[in-house]
């Protein structure tokens, strides 16, 4: 079974999208682009699609097909697997802030972000991202580096020294994805 095209496009109202065992095509053009849904549904007997929290995925996790506009979480984090963001998936999302890749940097299609505000975090040190592939793809998406790990921290610099009637401070910067953090240096003994 397949979806047609054009065939769930306008529906705005709907919230949930149920897809059943049989169906073995979803054509990009198919699924809502505007409205309310939180969450496309795959029966777990499905061969060709899974759905992550809602979230349409190939069975393999290799493509994201759609990230429904209106699911409410502010954050999601892509599969390692995914090589591919498909035509539109991101597209009208009204909630989503953060979007985690793990993986390599995945072929993204130039309208996988239309009309979507966001930050997307990848793994700092990982050659696949580069400049010419981070870009909006028809939305305005700002792409920082992060440590999924640990992060690497420089040496510090002294920042402010301690005496005996108070604290020091040292900063940090991690080598990797420019994250800091500061640290106390305690107060001298009074002699």
């Amino acid at each position: 079974a397949s979806l047609g095209e054009n065939s769930l496009y306008l529906c705005d109202a709907m919230t949930q999208l149920n897809l059943p065992a049989s169906l073995a095509n979803v054509p990009l053009n198919a699924l809502p682009a505007t409205g309310a849904l939180t969450a496309i549904n795959v029966d777990p007997e499905n061969p060709d699609y899974f759905s992550d929290s809602g979230v349409l995925y190939d069975a393999n996790f290799n493509a994201l097909v759609k990230y429904p506009m209106s699911k409410a979480d502010e954050s999601y984090t892509l599969h390692d697997s995914t090589s591919i963001i498909a035509l539109f998936a991101f597209g009208n999302c009204n909630n989503l802030q953060e979007l985690f890749f793990t993986g390599h940097a995945p072929q993204i299609d130039e309208t996988a972000f239309t009309n979507t505000t966001l930050t997307a975090y990848y793994p700092a040190g990982d050659s696949t991202y580069t400049e010419d592939g981070m870009l909006d793809y028809g939305g305005t998406v700002t792409w920082k580096p992060y440590c999924p790990d640990q992060h690497v921290w420089n040496e510090g610099t002294v920042t402010r020294e301690p005496t005996c009637t108070q604290p020091g401070y040292t900063d940090y910067t991690c080598t990797a994805c420019d994250t800091t953090k500061t640290e106390e240096i305690p107060m001298l003994d009074h002699t």
